[in-house]
C-alpha cells in the first residue's frame, strides 16, 4: 500500500502550527507587559509584537497605569489575533520604542536585569 497525497493534511498542520504561535506571541506580549515596572505606565504601554516580521509601528501611548495594561492586551493582542498567516512563522519579534527600556531591561536603575524580556522567555522555556 502506497501513501495517498492529501493536500488538506499540509493546510490542517499550517492552521495548528500558526495557532500555537499566536498563543505563545500572546503569551510573550502578556508576560512583558506584567513583568515592565510602572511608573507612568508609558514602558509597559509600548510593547509591540510581530509574528515573521519586526514591529515597526512607532507607538507612544500616554495614560494612567491600568490603561496602559488593557490598551497593550486588548490593541496589540487583537492584531495578532486577526492576522492572516497563511503558513507556519518562523520568528517572533518584540520590540519597545521607548528609549529607557534596554537600560531596564540590563538592570540600570537599580532594578535586576532581565526582569521583563529575559523572565518571560525563562519562563516559556520552562513550560510555565
Amino acid at each position: 500500500m502506497g501513501w495517498v497525497k492529501d493536500p488538506e493534511f499540509g493546510k490542517q498542520i499550517d492552521v495548528i502550527g500558526i495557532k500555537h504561535v499566536r498563543k505563545i506571541a500572546l503569551r510573550i506580549l502578556s508576560g512583558v507587559v506584567q513583568r515592565s515596572p510602572v511608573d507612568t505606565g508609558r514602558l509597559r504601554g509600548n510593547w509591540l509584537v510581530g509574528i515573521d516580521s519586526s514591529p515597526t509601528k512607532k507607538k507612544e501611548v500616554k495614560g494612567t497605569k491600568g490603561e496602559m495594561s488593557a490598551y497593550v492586551n486588548t490593541t496589540e493582542g487583537k492584531k495578532l489575533s486577526a492576522s492572516k498567516l497563511k503558513k507556519i512563522p518562523r520568528y517572533i519579534s518584540i520590540k519597545n520604542n521607548l528609549p529607557y527600556a534596554v537600560p531596564i531591561e540590563q538592570g540600570h536603575g537599580g532594578r535586576n536585569p532581565g526582569v521583563m524580556v529575559a523572565a518571560t522567555m525563562a519562563k516559556l522555556k520552562l513550560g510555565s
